[in-house]
């Protein structure tokens, strides 16, 4: 794992320097991970709609930059994840981008959300470009992206929902869904031919469970894994992951659970592995890495500054040395860890 040793008893967190969003963010802001750029410490911050910014650590700076293309409908916020998720040359950053609600169909409960683009943004050019639509359909319905990752600096892989269920457990509406390979290149979409059960929803429009929200890929780019799922009989809120087996076009039959169950997966990016956070307890992140089955717990420190349940929606360096988060709805909205 590239993040260091789990945090000891003596090592004391530090969260300072909290920061005010310079605009009214539209729906839930995401970040990117942090990098280096000429020795200054650089994290980029998105809302659901088309406002983009960089905010420089090093010497405490915003800098509005170009927005995306494409932005989100008002319906489709709950299930849009806008993650900002850095290639592995640190040169682009690629994010799912025109989000929308699925209209068609009798039952909006069984009715989810998702983008239907990945947008990449050209750090040194200051420009965004967008893929063509998911141009494949899961179940008949039209397929909805949920969660990426880059393979390597041209390829990524896309977790995809159908937008309408009609499969169903006891009161769950649960979401058949693939892994699609897409080449940033030559603008190609590969669909698995295999499904997964990806989440479920109960009868409340407002009530979700295991909203795919993060997504990594082992060393070997032979594996891909999901935090934020559900399997067929066990619907676990964002507890579980899944992972799927390029080679054999194989799913895990069932998802797996996070230990403890009070851990939910987060809204942060590593290509490596699967963030998460304390949500029963004091909201403190961590990352899991599910090809060797280990736990960075805890990794930040808890802070005291965040409001009650705040530690979802993240931003890390490789090293997990330095992280942004969000931690009130108000201003200062962001808290910074170092040590």
């Amino acid at each position: 794992m590239n993040v260091g040793a789990t945090r000891t008893a003596s090592r004391k967190p530090v969260w300072k320097n909290t920061i005010t969003l310079p605009w009214a963010p539209t729906g839930q802001v995401f970040f990117s991970p942090i990098i280096q750029i000429d020795g200054e410490y650089i994290v980029y911050v998105i809302d659901q709609a088309q406002v983009f910014y960089s905010y420089n650590i090093t010497t405490a700076t915003w800098t509005a930059l170009t927005g995306p293309d494409y932005t989100c409908t008002a319906g489709g916020r709950v299930g849009f994840n806008r993650t900002l998720c850095m290639s592995p040359d640190e040169t682009t950053i690629a994010c799912i981008t025109e989000g929308v609600a699925y209209t068609s169909g009798a039952e909006a409960t069984k009715r989810i959300e998702g983008g239907l683009r990945i947008e990449f943004y050209d750090i040194v050019d200051d420009s965004w470009a967008a893929s063509s639509q998911s141009d494949f359909t899961i179940s008949g319905y039209p397929a909805y992206i949920r969660a990426i990752v880059w393979e390597d600096d041209d390829t990524l892989w896309a977790w995809c929902t159908e937008a309408y269920s009609t499969a169903s457990q006891t009161n769950l509406n649960i979401f058949r869904g693939k892994c699609v390979k897409y080449i940033k290149s030559t603008d190609v979409w590969t669909p698995s031919d295999n499904l997964f059960r990806i989440l479920g929803r109960h009868s409340s429009a407002a009530d979700r469970y295991g909203i795919a929200s993060v997504a990594c890929i082992n060393a070997a780019g032979t594996i891909v894994y999901l935090g934020g799922t559900g399997s067929e009989n066990t619907i676990a809120r964002d507890r579980q992951w899944s992972s799927y087996t390029i080679a054999t076009d194989d799913y895990l039959d069932t998802a797996v659970d996070l230990s403890p169950l009070t851990d939910s997966f987060a809204y942060a990016y590593n290509k490596d592995l699967l963030a998460y956070y304390e949500a029963g307890g004091n909201c403190q992140q961590g990352c899991y890495d599910p090809a060797a089955a280990y736990y960075a717990d805890d990794l930040f420190g808890e802070n005291a500054d965040r409001d009650s349940g705040y530690g979802q929606y993240f931003g890390m360096s490789k090293n997990a040395g330095l992280v942004v988060a969000l931690i009130s709805a108000s201003a200062p909205e962001i808290g910074i860890f170092t040590e």
